[in-house]
């Protein structure tokens, strides 16, 4: 609020920044893995259907033959697992957590874009106001440049004293290292 509004290319610029910024591109990752998260804890309301297999192999030293007519040392078992969620508290919870979890993650993310945004349109801002300080600064040398100049060709004709003189040689000095600082 209250910023101005900046030219086209500054405002490429911003947009560019912002886009490149990592710390926004981090947070985009971190959502997307919310996203995934959520959707998965809402898997928890279908049925599932798991296929279980076991090999047992027991040892002849238990003496498992005596006791068992139908003993078999390699033992294989295989069945189908059908789990249906009627009543299932603990997926409902977890679809909740996601939910608020994608939301603080949404708002963070918002945040960050403003205020990288808002960032990156200060920086160009700020180089705006150097460029125009540098512009008037460029002016400023220029106008003492032609002030001593006038003052030199008034000296010359014997208009003008040497204090004169010697004060537009140090207002130009003064004006050039403005200009560089600036610079």
């Amino acid at each position: 609020e209250g910023l101005p509004e900046i030219e086209q290319p500054a405002q490429d610029r911003v947009h560019n920044t912002v886009e490149n910024n990592l710390l926004l591109k981090e947070m985009k990752f971190e959502r997307s893995a919310r996203q995934d998260v959520l959707k998965s804890a809402r898997g928890g309301y279908w049925p599932t259907v798991d296929v279980v297999g076991q090999y047992n192999l027991f040892a002849k030293f238990n003496n498992y033959q005596q006791y068992y007519s139908s003993f078999q040392q390699n033992n294989f078992g295989i069945g189908i697992l059908i789990r249906i969620p009627l009543f299932s508290p603990r997926t409902s919870s977890s679809v909740a957590l996601a939910r608020s979890q994608l939301a603080e993650t949404d708002l963070t993310l918002g945040k960050l874009h403003d205020d990288a945004e808002i960032e990156a349109k200060q920086g160009a801002l700020k180089v705006a106001d150097q460029d125009a300080a540098l512009k008037v600064s460029r002016l400023e040398l220029k106008l003492a440049q032609e002030s001593l100049a006038l003052i030199q060709s008034r000296f010359d004709q014997g208009q003008a004293t040497l204090k004169d003189l010697e004060q537009a040689r140090l207002d130009e000095g003064e004006k050039w290292l403005a200009f560089l600082d600036l610079d």
